[in-house]
């Protein structure tokens, strides 16, 4: 088992941090070589900001730096600060503005027909690319920068591109390009004695030998590494480049059974590390990761007291910088440990704040630095489901009716929330939230259709259904994988349709989704029921459901929607449609 989908997401977003570091450095030496007088104070202030790892101060001062250089007429200057300022705006996750400012840089480069300049500003918008996608044109981009950077015999920007090219090829799991990559990128790096980026271009080589499971050849690789970083005076680049380091450690203890206790040690080591020196220069968004890795460290150690003391360490940093892409993770981590100790309604209140973060950073969550695509449901659903999972646990442990509604009701809202987000996060466009301010709930209006909300729990299935008298909870004990199993081989069987076999399962299903609750359907006036379906559910026709005498459709309306929130059930006036 290697590194979960969480912990890489949070990976590959430091890898980006401190590639964008190295970016940096390199900036700095081009306005050395192209800047006919001194640096101005604005340029000087942005580049201490984003070393310590303040973003939103550096897109300020980067900003002012540029538009004085372009009334001075300075373009070398103008486009050296925007190219700055566009690592700014992409260490925040604000990929459009980087991409702007960038190819403004690019046009005054080669307006001016500064090589070195162009070489500069292509890799950097092949390095935003890795992020945004296409891959060929990060390729294309990463490409002419190299081949400007190797003419010019500029080492340093060689190697940084070489680093970001073997990303590219992680990213497409093409795992001994990468490798090859990152070799060329240390051995230049050594090199030229730039420790911070032999230390990242080691991480990385290793990072990519545990994904190809070359187990054996990725601890020398992260020795090496933290032997490089080691002696660097505290920054930036050190801080993020020891988390990367203790982030390998930890997934190289995964697989690597005999040796799990020293690989721990060495992550545990690594994490406090980059904490102190983080916080000895101020940089309170690294801090952050690395005293809220460390507290998983010790969640998974069982030590919850010495976990929460890190974690909440870890989001008051968060908080200090205004940093909710690492927010949300500490809260969501708090709520974990808390409800692991016992306290669940604190945890409920943690996951409440993980939710809310999460919520107003999803943009930003829709593009991860060189990770393998995966899906939000995957990386960011758990926090969703598990604030649903307490919930609903909370509901259950009360007797007054008037008690349990509230917590039922907010446990459909999560999820409704989570559909949204989802949805929002597919089509990369907030177009849903305007829909959802139009919109009138479902169960508000139909008052004889019963809305059917299966919610889908690794260990069970939570059916909520609105009854005139209120929203009523049914348990059914068939956990996630159970009820995935079933759907698919339903789904199989009903697609042949010369044969009745997929009825056993149509069956099944029937007995999980609907048997519970045919005491309240005979109850009241339902002519119609509306499903709401999640997960692997979405793939079958509800109407397909059997009872052993007859098909769920012969007996009721059914309907399908994706959300209480997301279609209108209105009517469509019929009048003058054309």
């Amino acid at each position: 088992m290697v590194l979960s989908k969480m912990m890489r997401f949070e990976y590959v977003r430091i890898i980006a941090l401190a590639v964008f570091i190295t970016f940096a450095v390199n900036l700095g030496d081009a306005f050395s070589a192209t800047a006919s007088s001194p640096i101005n104070s604005d340029a000087a202030e942005g580049l201490k900001s984003f070393q310590r790892g303040d973003f939103e101060n550096a897109v300020s001062s980067w900003s002012q730096a540029a538009r004085l250089y372009e009334r001075e007429g300075k373009p070398a200057q103008q486009s050296n600060s925007l190219i700055y300022l566009a690592q700014a705006y992409q260490a925040l996750g604000q990929y459009t503005a980087a991409a702007k400012n960038l190819e403004l840089a690019l046009a005054l480069a080669e307006k001016a027909g500064d090589r070195m300049q162009s070489a500069l500003a292509l890799a950097s918008l092949g390095n935003l690319h890795i992020a945004t996608g296409p891959a060929d044109i990060a390729k294309k981009y990463l490409n002419e920068g190299l081949r400007i950077a190797t003419d010019l015999g500029n080492t340093s920007l060689t190697a940084t591109i070489l680093n970001n090219l073997g990303n590219l090829a992680t990213s497409q799991k093409q795992f001994t390009e990468a490798v090859s990559a990152y070799s060329k990128s240390t051995a230049l790096a050594e090199a030229s004695n730039d420790r911070a980026l032999a230390a990242l271009s080691l991480t990385n080589a290793a990072m990519a030998s545990i994904q190809n499971k070359q187990y054996k050849e990725a601890k020398p690789l992260l020795d090496r590494a933290l032997e490089q970083i080691s002696p660097l005076d505290p920054s930036h680049d050190k801080a993020a480049g020891l988390i990367n380091i203790g982030l390998a450690y930890y997934d190289l203890r995964s697989v690597s059974p005999g040796s799990k206790d020293p690989l721990l040690l060495l992550a545990h080591q690594t994490f406090g590390e980059a904490g102190k020196v983080a916080e000895s220069i101020g940089d309170r968004r690294t801090s952050s990761y690395a005293w809220g890795h460390l507290g998983k460290l010790y969640e998974e150690e069982h030590r919850y007291e010495e976990a929460l003391q890190l974690t909440r360490r870890a989001t008051f940093a968060a908080q200090q910088v205004n940093a909710p892409e690492s927010l949300y993770r500490w809260e969501w981590q708090t709520g974990r440990i808390l409800k692991k100790v016992g306290t669940i309604d604190d945890a409920i209140g943690a996951y409440r704040r993980a939710v809310r973060t999460l919520q107003s950073i999803r943009p930003e969550l829709s593009v991860s630095y060189g990770a393998p695509l995966t899906s939000f449901r995957e990386t960011m659903g758990p926090a969703y489901f598990e604030l649903v999972d307490l919930l609903l646990q909370r509901a259950a442990s009360l007797k007054d009716r008037d008690q349990v509604g509230p917590y039922l009701i907010e446990a459909r809202e999560a999820v409704e929330l989570f559909k949204a987000a989802e949805l929002r996060d597919y089509f990369r466009d907030d177009c849903v939230d305007t829909a959802l301010s139009k919109v009138t709930k479902l169960d508000v209006l139909a008052q004889t259709a019963l809305v059917i909300y299966p919610i889908i729990l690794p260990d069970r299935i939570e059916l909520l259904i609105s009854l005139p008298t209120g929203l009523k909870r049914y348990l059914v004990p068939v956990g996630a994988e159970t009820l995935t199993q079933e759907v698919r081989q339903f789904r199989r069987r009903l697609e042949k349709r010369t044969t009745r076999e997929y009825l056993p399962h149509a069956q099944k299903l029937y007995d999980w989704l609907i048997r519970p609750l045919e005491a309240d359907l005979a109850a009241f006036p339902i002519d119609t029921l509306v499903f709401v379906p999640d997960g692997a559910l979405r793939t079958i026709p509800m109407a397909a459901l059997h009872d052993g005498k007859q098909f769920l459709i012969a007996k009721y309306g059914v309907g399908i929607t994706p959300s209480l929130s997301l279609s209108d059930p209105r009517p469509i006036k019929r009048e003058g449609m054309k």
